[in-house]
């Protein structure tokens, strides 16, 4: 009978995907990169492919603050001093308006 080594996944961490995505700009290989951060070749491949097609909302909350809705009050994860009113109430804003703008008038 033998025994399959188990395989440990060590999630990523923010800063090691923001240091993979430096050191991938700079222009290092695919297996410098996994040297320098301890992981290997196809973690670094499978998570520069991941990060590729993450949304450019999921990046935007990245560094996400919590403020309160001016609609609503209710608590939210803002993306920045220009964000006051939560997803939420933003759909309902959208949703309820009905003006239409005059392009080029």
């Amino acid at each position: 009978m033998s025994r399959k080594a188990l395989k440990i996944i060590k999630p990523w961490t923010i800063i090691e995907e923001q240091e993979l995505t430096q050191l991938r700009d700079e222009g290092y290989r695919v297996k410098d990169i996994a040297q320098m951060l301890g992981r290997g070749v196809d973690s670094v491949y499978d998570k520069i492919y991941n990060l590729r097609n993450i949304s450019p909302l999921k990046l935007k909350n990245i560094n996400a603050v919590p403020r309160d809705c001016l609609k609503c009050h209710k608590s939210f994860r803002s993306s920045g001093p220009g964000n006051r009113i939560c997803n939420t109430c933003s759909k309902t804003n959208a949703t309820q308006c009905d003006i239409q703008y005059a392009v080029g008038r």
